[in-house]
């Protein structure tokens, strides 16, 4: 073993850097954590936001006579990983003139339902209604709404 200065030998020079390594490695691994958790929650954030359903009508008009049903179709799709069921309703339609039946009237995304729109023959309802669809989560957490533009003639 050779004596570098006084005091210290060859294999004691090496303690400093080495300090010095672990210093700077516990540095970087902080700076890495604080970068890999703020970016988890900004992406992971946006993920959890993309698992969502929409719901489309189509046609999204349609001229109704009274005394007759159509049948209109109703899609509701999911984006990925949502899985819950959905709850299709109507409003906005005059109740006591014009019935409107969903089949199915629940399901999981993706999935698609019949809304049959049936005006009474004796119907007193006349003109544009806008019907709004409304696809519910079971916990009331999520709803989405597609319209439907009814025109029924005189």
């Amino acid at each position: 073993m050779k004596i570098l200065k006084e005091g210290f030998n060859e294999d004691e020079r090496g303690v400093e850097p080495t300090v010095m390594k672990i210093l700077v490695g516990i540095i970087l691994v902080s700076i890495g954590l604080g970068i890999g958790i703020t970016t988890y929650h900004r992406i992971g954030g946006s993920v959890e936001g993309t698992l969502d359903y929409s719901v489309t009508i189509t046609p999204t008009s349609k001229t109704i006579s009274k005394g007759e049903s159509k049948t209109i179709d109703v899609d509701v799709t999911t984006t990925v990983g949502f899985d819950e069921d959905v709850h299709l309703t109507a409003e906005g339609h005059p109740t006591n003139d014009v019935t409107i039946d969903f089949n199915p009237q629940n399901g999981n995304p993706t999935f698609g339902s019949a809304m049959t729109i049936s005006i009474d023959a004796d119907a007193q309802a006349q003109g544009d209604h806008t019907i709004t669809v409304k696809a519910t989560t079971g916990d009331g957490e999520r709803e989405k709404t597609a319209t439907f533009d009814l025109t029924i003639p005189e």
